[in-house]
């Protein structure tokens, strides 16, 4: 996420729709922990679709590139 971002809110939003996600979890019965687990696989799988995609369209957002780097041939 850029810089600019950052500043407009969107990564507060992201906090608060995060926090309403795993309340929403916690109330309908899920256990913190499970909670954490679940959120922790998806936010995995989120990345290598992202990395997926990146090696299939050769390009790579500045910010992923920083914990997902390309290998070059």
């Amino acid at each position: 996420m850029t810089g600019r971002r950052m500043m407009d809110g969107s990564r507060e939003r992201l906090v608060e729709a995060f926090q309403a996600l795993t309340d929403e979890a916690v109330r309908a019965g899920w256990a913190e922990g499970d909670v954490a687990m679940a959120l922790t696989e998806l936010a995995g799988e989120y990345l290598i679709e992202l990395s997926g995609r990146a090696i299939t369209e050769g390009a790579l957002h500045p910010r992923l590139a920083e914990v997902v780097p390309l290998r070059k041939h």
